[in-house]
């Protein structure tokens, strides 16, 4: 629990305004603490997903999507380390919706793209 509350406190710092990191290093630690084995998988899982997409972002989520499966198959149904897993998805995934919606085709990317070009602020 104390490992989901520091990638929740990175990625959305009550100090900060809530904008905070992507979250993956503590979300990194809380793995290599749990399931060393999840770990090393969803690496490598991540950089076969990037080398075949060509896309980081895209691989990033299908990745960690794909973490709880990960830690089921490797730790053999441990079922703490299973609730673990899924919550740093759900947390990650959350902090990525943008990408996800992108991804999901819900949103296009060019939307994304002409949002983040627009001033925020008066001239």
């Amino acid at each position: 629990m104390a490992g989901l509350a520091v990638v929740a406190g990175h990625t959305w710092p009550l100090f900060h305004g809530f904008a905070g990191g992507d979250g993956l290093a503590p979300a990194a630690g809380v793995l290599l603490a749990v399931s060393p084995w999840t770990l090393l998988i969803s690496l490598t899982l991540l950089a076969l997903l990037a080398s075949i997409l060509g896309r980081a972002d895209h691989a990033e989520l299908l990745a960690i999507a794909l973490m709880p499966a990960v830690t089921f198959l490797a730790e053999r149904g441990r079922l703490d380390a299973l609730g673990i897993a899924i919550g740093l998805a759900c947390f990650l995934i959350a902090a990525r919706w943008r990408v996800a919606e992108v991804l999901l085709g819900a949103r296009k990317a060019e939307e994304e793209e002409e949002e983040e070009e627009e001033p925020q602020g008066p001239p």
